[in-house]
């Protein structure tokens, strides 16, 4: 018999954790509660705390999962094999790396001949801890400059791509 018996058979799929949100997306799907707006871009509320001091973080806090990494490298070789470009980005965090943090990202990006734009390791906006809603998001005034930032960044790819 399985692990949650015949009356919950449904909680042994690991999809279980998004059938509150199943409604919720496909109504997403069909209608646009947000128009007229920055393309479904929601802003963060302006946080009444700010993330106190940088955290650090080093590699051991990781652990690769070998079923997510193989359906990665499945979705990168159809992409190749379409001629879909993929350029992976890290958003800043607030929060210190160890160098070998991303290693298994680099790793990836490299074997797969891939762009990474890593703006966590470059740490922006480490001076300014009033930028995050916690240590992982911006907030909305913030994530708008990244947003700029990257945007410039992918510009400057794709036309350095286009002239070679």
């Amino acid at each position: 018999m399985r692990e949650a018996g015949k009356y919950w058979a449904y909680k042994v799929s690991h999809l279980y954790r998004y059938n509150a949100k199943a409604p919720s997306n496909i109504l997403g799907l069909v209608v646009d509660s947000y128009a007229n707006n920055d393309n479904g871009y929601i802003p963060l509320a302006r946080p009444q705390d700010h993330p106190q001091e940088l955290i650090h973080k080093t590699d051991t806090m990781l652990q690769l999962d070998s079923l997510k990494y193989d359906y990665y490298q499945r979705f990168v070789n159809r992409c190749h094999e379409h001629g879909v470009r993929i350029i992976l980005a890290i958003s800043p965090c607030y929060s210190i790396i160890d160098s070998s943090y991303y290693s298994a990202v680099y790793s990836f990006a490299k074997q797969n001949n891939l762009q990474l734009l890593d703006y966590h390791s470059e740490g922006l906006f480490h001076d300014c801890p009033q930028c995050f809603k916690d240590d992982h998001h911006l907030w909305d005034s913030s994530a708008r400059v990244f947003s700029e930032q990257f945007a410039h960044d992918l510009k400057q790819i794709l036309a350095h791509s286009a002239n070679n």
